[in-house]
């Protein structure tokens, strides 16, 4: 940790996802499962520092509330496990049984990766590896993150793997998780130059084109910062056809690796993102644990083709008001403030103003103060072309704007100590998460 950050900690978040102890970064393996919403994580259990990687395990009824699970998977003599997902094998195509709940993820050995399997018939709470590991080599030095999703268009090989390779996501199908194909791929001249990482594919199913691809890369956010794209398109189960150039999903320096959850019980994607940024993520002041998962959102296109997203879950209904424009830190406790016109909000620790946040009728923001990061103290800024209303999630630790009914999402981590304020100008509504 930087020298003189330690006392900037943050309390645990109070309605995040956190690792119990450790490391933690992208979200894998997300799905939804006999009523309950499964998050695997990337995850060094003995470390706050990214480290050897495993996939944590947490499930949520309310993806508010997590219950921590055993570490699901472990490094084998095919190395560590990186990201990927997780599919429900209903008719049994691997073989693993009816129902299987079914691993497709990178291992890395010393920088060679591969896709290997893994499947669970108990929920996720304990797993084999295949017997067929690696299931997939590439001839490529990055080519990790598999998301595996089920197509229904007449072809047995009812699976596609999205695969981040190089510059660019590789498609492959499979009728069986273990055999896959190469059906084509897909790229875009970018002026950011790192490697892509954490693609998706997720259907949108009241909208034209249909289809949201989604990929991170880590210098292509405002100032640099780590950043996940999407670009809307039609997609036939080999080609994905863009209608749009990709564009940030989030405009804060801090959301990152965005995966969709298997299985929704909900009409578009929900999804979740690492709040992290590359920049710092290995040095930012932490109590023996690093890492935080933004909310889950809903993510749908708007009538001019923008992508909008929305919390997954019903703030209104599971928060209390607070009166007055002020409030102080509570452990445990997190605010939500509703707006329908302009408001701006200022945070402040112990040593004064951490981070302020102002939307008005053509933008939104969030500031950050104190140069305790290369890359963090610098102004974060969309801009609003529609009218709609405003939430905000201020929780131990980081802010989440929701702008314009969606229409533009911030995220950014602050580092304010375990006593903060907020104080609220303009006409809002504050609230108790």
């Amino acid at each position: 940790m930087a020298s003189g950050l330690e006392g900037l900690a943050p309390a645990r978040p109070a309605v995040h996802l956190t690792p119990p102890v450790g490391w933690m970064n992208d979200p894998n393996g997300l799905c939804f499962l006999d009523g309950r919403w499964h998050a695997f994580y990337q995850h060094n259990p003995d470390d706050a520092v990214w480290g050897p990687m495993h996939w944590g395990h947490a499930s949520s009824v309310d993806l508010v509330k997590w219950d921590h699970h055993p570490v699901a998977l472990w490094p084998d003599e095919l190395g560590t496990i990186f990201s990927g997902s997780a599919v429900i094998d209903h008719n049994n195509t691997s073989g693993f049984g009816a129902g299987a709940l079914v691993a497709v993820f990178t291992q890395d050995l010393q920088g060679l990766q591969r896709q290997s399997i893994a499947a669970s018939l108990d929920g996720g709470l304990t797993w084999n590896m295949s017997n067929d590991n690696p299931v997939l080599a590439v001839e490529a030095e990055n080519c990790r993150d598999p998301k595996v999703v089920a197509i229904d268009d007449g072809d047995p090989r009812c699976w596609v793997m999205v695969l981040a390779v190089g510059d660019r996501i590789q498609f492959y199908r499979s009728a069986d998780l273990k055999g896959w194909d190469l059906a084509g791929e897909f790229t875009w001249e970018m002026a950011a130059d790192g490697v892509w990482e954490c693609p998706d594919l997720m259907r949108l199913p009241d909208g034209d084109p249909g289809w949201l691809l989604t990929f991170c890369v880590t210098n292509a956010g405002p100032h640099g910062h780590s950043a996940s794209l999407a670009v809307s398109g039609h997609f036939n189960g080999a080609r994905f056809e863009p209608s749009a150039a990709p564009a940030p999903v989030d405009f804060g320096p801090d959301f990152y690796a965005l995966q969709s959850f298997h299985a929704a019980p909900a009409d578009n994607p929900v999804v979740m993102g690492w709040m992290n940024s590359w920049h710092y993520s290995n040095f930012h002041p932490s109590n023996g644990w690093r890492g935080i998962q933004s909310l889950p959102r809903q993510l749908s296109l708007g009538h001019d083709g923008r992508l909008l997203a929305a919390p997954a879950l019903d703030l209104l209904t599971r928060s209390s008001p607070v009166n007055g424009p002020t409030w102080s830190s509570k452990p445990d406790r997190a605010i939500y403030i509703r707006a329908d016109g302009p408001v701006r909000a200022e945070i402040e620790g112990g040593d004064g103003l951490v981070a302020a946040i102002e939307i008005t009728g053509q933008s939104a923001s969030i500031t950050r103060q104190g140069e305790l990061l290369e890359g963090y103290a610098q102004r974060y800024e969309a801009e609003l072309t529609q009218s709609g209303g405003h939430e905000i999630v201020i929780d131990h630790g980081s802010i989440e704007i929701f702008a314009a009914g969606g229409q533009a999402t911030l995220s950014a981590l602050t580092f304010p100590g375990k006593e903060w304020h907020v104080r609220v100008e303009g006409q809002a509504e504050l609230r108790l998460l």
